[in-house]
């Protein structure tokens, strides 16, 4: 009996460590919050404004989604750290945002699903990096990369989600290169920093660079 309580203990005390220890300091922590911003998600028809969210609690594993701001509750926080990228709540609870290989899935419509949390599946050797205002997800072992595109797409229960596909990475720097057509109900988007979103010109000219895809 009392090696049960031990063992419950400790594992309480490991889910308790803080996901600042994953750092190597909470003053390294600290700088990097101060670079947290939200994700405005541009590029959708509507004459609204959406951010990369998720449909769970906040701290917790989640599907990412594309929301509605709203005035009632403020979009989630991200930043990036040696190429990847994080959702900051508290210094408890700064989780990994991450992709899974959602390829053989039969209620998915694209090949790679991004989800906050879940790290143990996801895709391993996904880097996150700012070109310009846009976030990219690469993958560098097989010289692939999203382009900057997202697509808000419903699964076969009607739910929403962030999908993307990997395609040819030495298209980055073609201005309008050979991306996978965008699957029928879903929504192409790109993800910025808001900072440079609250840019009204910025905003103008991505908007306009996803029109002339549609």
């Amino acid at each position: 009996m009392l090696t049960f309580v031990t063992l419950c203990a400790y594992a309480a005390s490991v889910a308790a460590v803080p996901a600042w220890q994953t750092f190597s300091s909470r003053s390294s922590i600290g700088s990097l919050v101060r670079d947290a911003n939200a994700l405005e998600a541009v590029g959708l028809p509507f004459n609204r404004r959406f951010f990369l969210s998720m449909d769970g609690a906040p701290g917790g594993s989640s599907n990412a989604t594309i929301t509605e701001a709203s005035l009632q509750q403020q979009p989630p926080l991200y930043f990036l750290s040696n190429d990847r990228l994080y959702q900051y709540t508290n210094e408890s609870y700064i989780i990994p945002v991450s992709v899974l290989n959602s390829t053989e899935s039969e209620e998915d419509p694209m090949p790679y699903k991004v989800v906050i949390g879940s790290e143990r599946e996801a895709v391993q050797g996904i880097t996150w990096q700012w070109r310009g205002p846009n976030l990219h997800a690469d993958y560098p072992a097989t010289n692939r990369s999203n382009l900057g595109l997202f697509y808000s797409c419903k699964n076969t229960h009607g739910q929403y989600g962030t999908y993307l596909h990997l395609d040819d990475g030495s298209q980055l720097n073609v201005k309008y290169p050979k991306r996978t057509p965008t699957p029928h109900g879903c929504y192409l988007v790109k993800l910025l920093d808001y900072k440079s979103v609250s840019e009204e010109e910025e905003e103008k000219k991505q908007q306009a660079v996803l029109a002339s895809w549609w």
